[in-house]
């Protein structure tokens, strides 16, 4: 154990002087080798045409040397682009955060193909980093209508593109070209518009001229400051819509007064006779102003419409239906209010427009049938006779309000107007003889009750009598002798026994019992 400390310290003493001895001779100790980071270049796009946006990322630029006169800051990083062999600064940007990034526009004379792109170490130009760029061929001048057609007052969006070589006319060579926009109308070219060239188009709104003819017109767009360089496209001018009118049945001045209204024109004409017979395009079609429209006369056969049956009807009646029917009312005759003839046999198919004669005749009286009043109301009686056209007459002989007599008899055809003679009386009413067989009836009863009180009466009397009266026979007396007691003042009412004497009886003693 002794021995391995020992060992060990003696190592470690090797070991410090080695450390003391680099130390002494200003040496350093040696280090593992670092790695120095890879760099690259992005660059988006990757193609296009001259006068496009690219973004340069340039990464892996950590060991660029400042350039300043102290060690304080961020190093920058140099953006070339290559032209024909050589290198023309597009940016500098200082690398921080491990990137240096630069935004630059395809120059617009650089030839098309293939270009280096180039970030190098502003400090150290052996630092560098590249990509390649494809230059695109430039798209030639073209312009864009939208929409293509229309009428005048149409409005119109007009889009120029590949006027990138169009040179900028100014001071100095800072700012946009500009495009000019012509509308050609018969040979001529009119100015519509301006707009700048920029990030690839210039664009303009503008209205179809009103007065533009029907047709297809050029639309040119051209770069202001050269006017050899242009594009351009077309325009067609429709003519407003129209509908067609109808012309059959008309004269030949009719039918072209008729078209030049409506904004057409004639067109062919074929056929003989006095009125269009037929006609293209056909009515109702719609078609563009200032369309032709051809025509054919001849003879156009009527159309036949059915006679009516107007017999028996009033003059007005009459009138509406032969109108309704398409014709016409002719010459009327006679007097009254009914047709009692007409010129034209009912049914028959005539020509539209054919005339018919009447013949009135006098209205017939009215004739009524008597309705059967008897036992009506009077006022119910009256309302049925007025509703019926009749005149009621009522009777001076009438006392009550019920109908019991009438003249004419129920049925009888009268005139509209004709009097009704009515007779009312008095009649007694089912519940008057209800009433009286109930106060027959309650008198019947009382009646009876009464005699029943007095039968009952009488029997309780004989009872008293038999049993507080009797009789001796003692001696004759007269047959009409009677004894009777009656009360007198304020007393009240007693028993009283009558005795008619009896003649087979020789003798009678009364005695009064008292229980």
């Amino acid at each position: 154990m002794a021995r391995w400390i020992s060992s060990s310290v003696q190592m470690l003493a090797i070991l410090a002087m080695f450390a003391l001895g680099f130390t002494a001779l200003g040496l350093d100790m040696p280090a593992a080798a670092v790695q120095a980071p890879a760099r690259a270049l992005d660059i988006r796009p990757m193609e296009g045409e001259p006068g496009t946006e690219v973004t340069a990322v340039a990464t892996g630029f950590e060991d660029c040397p400042l350039g300043g006169s102290d060690d304080v800051g961020n190093p920058n990083v140099t953006f070339l682009w290559e032209e024909e062999g050589s290198l023309r600064d597009v940016g500098t940007a200082p690398f921080s955060s491990g990137r240096a990034e630069v935004p630059f526009t395809v120059p617009s004379a650089a030839s098309a193909g293939t270009h280096r792109v180039v970030a190098r170490c502003s400090s150290d130009a052996g630092m560098a980093a590249a990509n390649t760029f494809l230059v695109t061929s430039p798209a030639a001048p073209a312009l864009d209508v939208d929409p293509t057609e229309g009428e005048p007052g149409t409005e119109v969006t007009a889009v120029a593109t590949g006027f990138q070589d169009c040179l900028f006319v100014g001071s100095d060579d800072v700012g946009n070209p500009n495009v000019t926009f012509l509308w050609e109308e018969e040979g001529s070219l009119r100015d519509v518009g301006t707009a700048p060239f920029s990030s690839g188009r210039a664009e303009v709104f503008f209205t179809v001229p009103s007065a533009a003819s029907a047709g297809t017109h050029r639309v040119v767009a051209r770069c202001s400051s050269d006017a050899g360089m242009e594009a351009a496209n077309t325009f067609l001018v429709t003519s407003p819509l129209v509908t067609v009118p109808e012309l059959i049945g008309l004269s030949s001045e009719q039918a072209a007064a008729l078209l030049e209204d409506s904004a057409l024109v004639l067109g062919r004409v074929s056929g003989s006779g006095e009125d269009v017979v037929d006609q293209n395009p056909l009515p109702g079609t719609v078609v563009r102003v200032e369309s032709s429209v051809d025509i054919t006369f001849g003879v156009i056969a009527p159309e036949l419409v059915a006679v009516p049956n107007v017999v028996g009807l009033t003059r007005i009646a009459a009138q509406d239906a032969i109108a309704g029917a398409g014709l016409s009312v002719g010459v009327v005759s006679g007097s009254g209010e009914l047709v009692g003839e007409q010129s034209l046999v009912p049914g028959a198919d005539v020509p539209r427009g054919t005339s018919v004669d009447l013949a009135l005749q006098v209205l017939p009286p009215q004739m009524v049938v008597v309705p059967d009043l008897i036992g009506m109301s009077l006022e119910d009686a009256l309302t049925e006779l007025g509703r019926l056209g009749l005149q009621p007459v009522v009777s001076g002989a009438s006392e009550g309000d019920t109908i019991e007599a009438q003249n004419p008899a129920p049925g009888t055809l009268v005139t509209a107007g004709s009097g009704v003679t009515i007779v009312a009386s008095a009649r007694t009413s089912v519940g008057g003889v209800v009433l009286g067989m109930c106060v027959l009836v309650l008198v019947l009863v009382l009646v009876a009750a009464r005699t029943i009180l007095r039968r009952r009466r009488h029997i309780a009397e004989r009872v008293w009598a038999a049993e507080h009266v009797r009789a001796d026979l003692v001696s004759p007396v007269a047959s009409t002798s009677s004894i009777a007691e009656a009360p007198t003042g304020n007393e009240p009412p007693r028993h009283v026994a009558r005795i008619e004497p009896h003649p087979d009886e020789p003798h009678y003693h009364v005695e009064e019992v008292r229980r």
